[in-house]
């Protein structure tokens, strides 16, 4: 069987004419057509003969006659072939169906291709499938930690390590994770080779930065040490997308200081930058820590018009409203009391109601 005769095998079902070879009908393998094409597109058909010969053997050995190849010595030139890594850079990047390119890479584990080499490939194909799905919640995260650990098998010795680790930087950047993201783009660095996946990395850095950083702040607020939350918060540049946030952290870090008036001055530079209920809810906190009442009831109900936690709001100006407007503090007690069934709430409900009796039979008695 001459050249022409196996290339009727191993390319599509319709004419291809590539110069010196013509093709009329036969199976269809993509990435030896493609390579075909390049060739002869780039007057580079002699050079590009050895790696037709090996995506030739490929094809034989898995999609046409695997007796075939091997009578024809395709197996030799096959396993551990210096063009091994052209293969998979042409499959990752020239194959566009998904199935295609995983059943190719699966074949590439009777060629001496390490496992772990492998499982790098496939599960960036997965990744690139995720992508695709409308996963959120604790199934986006369970296929994210699915991937995640899929990548860890990937060794130091892989050619493929410091890629891995960019694709475990995305994936954790993807759900909100950025420290353990900036962490993984940085070790990239400490790597030696690869100046392309470093420049890469140092651009994930860059932008991670600031993101890392106001993860940091929540973090440490959470746990109420000011001092770094503080820190971290002056490590955030002006390219920050979102400077209301800056504003609303020093607020944060401000209230839990009891230094309303700070709180409430960075709380109306967040709300000057954007509507956020959560912000006007902050602020009657501010303003109850003034014991300016009037004036944080009207923040609550500024909270409640925009749409924030209505249980917590309703809750809080029950409290407000209290003994002052006994109608109000039911009105927004029952509020509470209908998005949460608590005893503290029907406790606080029964001497409303009791106070409210005691009012009504005074005006009657007069």
């Amino acid at each position: 069987m001459n050249l022409e005769d196996e290339l009727v095998f191993l390319t599509m079902n319709e004419d291809l004419d590539l110069g010196p070879i013509r093709v009329e009908r036969g199976e269809d393998l993509p990435l030896l057509r493609t390579s075909l094409i390049q060739g002869a597109r780039d007057k580079t058909w002699k050079e590009a003969i050895p790696y037709t010969e090996f995506l030739k053997g490929m094809a034989l050995c898995f999609y046409v006659n695997r007796n075939l190849a091997l009578d024809k010595g395709y197996d030799q030139i096959l396993v551990n072939s210096p063009f091994i890594p052209r293969l998979i850079q042409d499959i990752m990047l020239k194959i566009e169906d998904q199935d295609l390119k995983k059943a190719l890479l699966g074949s590439l584990k009777d060629l001496g291709i390490q496992e772990e080499d492998l499982t790098y490939l496939l599960t960036s194909l997965e990744e690139k499938d995720l992508a695709g799905k409308d996963l959120q919640g604790q199934d986006l995260d369970a296929e994210v930690s699915r991937l995640i650990q899929a990548y860890n098998q990937v060794g130091k010795d892989s050619p493929f390590y410091p890629q891995a680790l960019l694709h475990m930087s995305s994936l954790y950047a993807g759900t909100g994770r950025y420290i353990k993201a900036r962490h993984y783009a940085k070790e990239v660095l400490t790597l030696q080779g690869q100046e392309e996946v470093k420049i890469k990395a140092r651009e994930a850095v860059e932008e991670l930065e600031d993101y890392a950083n106001m993860e940091a702040v929540q973090s440490y607020l959470h746990v109420q040490d000011l001092d770094r939350a503080a820190a971290h918060l002056n490590k955030v540049s002006g390219n920050y997308p979102n400077p209301d946030q800056i504003s609303f952290f020093k607020a944060s870090i401000a209230l839990a200081k009891e230094d309303y008036e700070g709180a409430l001055e960075n709380l109306k530079e967040a709300l000057d930058i954007a509507e956020n209920p959560y912000y006007y809810e902050r602020m009657g906190l501010a303003y109850l820590g003034l014991e300016e009442v009037e004036k944080a009831r009207e923040a609550y109900e500024k909270a409640l018009e925009t749409g924030f936690d209505p249980y917590t709001i309703h809750h809080n100006l029950s409290y407000l409203y209290g003994e002052e407007n006994l109608d109000q503090a039911i009105y927004h007690g029952e509020a509470a009391f209908n998005l949460k069934n608590s005893k503290e709430m029907v406790d606080w409900l029964n001497y409303l109601e009791n106070l409210k009796k005691g009012l009504d039979t005074e005006d009657n008695s007069l």
